[in-house]
């Protein structure tokens, strides 16, 4: 979210999108609160929350999450769990929520 509180959603691909517009959909309901800090920095809340996320990219298009880098391989949208989220690693083998983004995902 931006110091203007605007939310910006930014992805490549639709799948991207439908993951980013659970957030959205998160925030207008008031299950999570985004976190101000910039357009690309904006810090979601916790692992219940990507996980759902992860899960309506996965019942969109598949293929968009059984490639991640996680713990274990994805058959299912129920095979996303917390633990496959926090597990999670980038093209350089880090997590992707490290930081003061992967503290406020464990702390919740």
């Amino acid at each position: 979210m931006r110091a203007d509180g605007v939310i910006v959603m930014q992805g490549n691909t639709d799948a991207d999108f439908i993951h980013e517009a659970a957030h959205g959909y998160q925030h207008l309901v008031g299950e999570i609160e985004l976190i101000q800090g910039g357009e690309k920095k904006a810090k979601y809340v916790d692992l219940g929350d990507e996980r759902r996320a992860y899960q309506r990219q996965y019942m969109f298009k598949p293929s968009s999450v059984t490639g991640l880098r996680g713990k274990h391989s994805i058959h299912d949208f129920l095979d996303i769990t917390d633990s496959w989220v926090e597990s999670l690693k980038d093209r350089n083998g880090k997590t992707p929520y490290e930081g003061s983004s992967y503290e406020n995902l464990r702390k919740r």
